[in-house]
Order: C-alpha cells, then structure tokens, then sequence
C-alpha cells in the first residue's frame, strides 16, 4: 500500500503540468475547458494483492459507459503502471486481465477535467 502511495504521489505533479502546458499552448479559439478535457490524461499502477508487488504485461480496457465510440487498450509496463491520454471527461469502465490473475473491473471510474485522474488497482491470484 506505501508504494501505491508513492507512486501515485509522484505521478500527480507529472499529470498537472501537462495539462497545464497544453492548456497554455491551445490559446486559440478554444475554451480553456475544452482545451484541458483534449488533454485529460488516467494513468495508475496495478498491483499483487497479496504482497503489492507491481505486475506488468496486465491488458486494460477502457470503455465509457455513455458512449461506446469511446474504447482504449493499453498494457502495464514492467513497473506495473499505465498511462492513457485523450479521453473525455466522464465515467469509464475499467477491466483487467493477467494470465494467473483473477480477471478484475472497476465498473464507474470517473475522469474529470484539468483533474489528476490517478488510480491504483490490485489483482488476485487465481
């Protein structure tokens, strides 16, 4: 849990600086709402249950619940963590998948704009 907590601690300025920057960037015609909900970035570290060691190779999907047109995939890098940039704000669902895992959802993750939009997830062992 204590690294959890680092490692989401230390993404959180990563994500506010970004969206910040891009903010600053797209000064045109644009509100600085729709500029920062282009930039909405949900990024976080999935973890073993029973000794919260991170796990890479975990295939996420990614799926709004109000629109279907809204779909991502991505896999957990050898530090256990994700990242995925371009998504609307609004309420996702959030499935996992890991040979040796328990497949695992989140079914109302809800991504804000200009929020730091960081999770941790844990998966059991089959």
């Amino acid at each position: 849990m204590k690294k959890l907590l680092i490692a989401l601690m230390l993404a959180l300025p990563l994500s506010t600086f970004a969206a910040t920057e891009n903010t600053e960037k797209n000064n045109d015609s644009k509100t600085t709402t729709e500029a920062v909900s282009q930039t909405n970035v949900l990024q976080g570290i999935i973890q073993d249950v029973s000794n919260f060691k991170p796990l890479s190779d975990v295939k996420l999907v990614i799926t709004s619940r109000a629109s279907d047109d809204v779909k991502k995939q991505v896999t957990t890098g050898k530090d256990g963590t994700f990242s995925v940039s371009g998504l609307p704000s609004g309420v996702y669902k959030v499935s996992f998948q890991k040979d040796g895992y328990e497949p695992g959802s989140y079914s109302s993750l809800t991504v804000k704009d200009g929020a730091n939009n960081n999770f941790g997830f844990t998966l059991f062992q089959q």
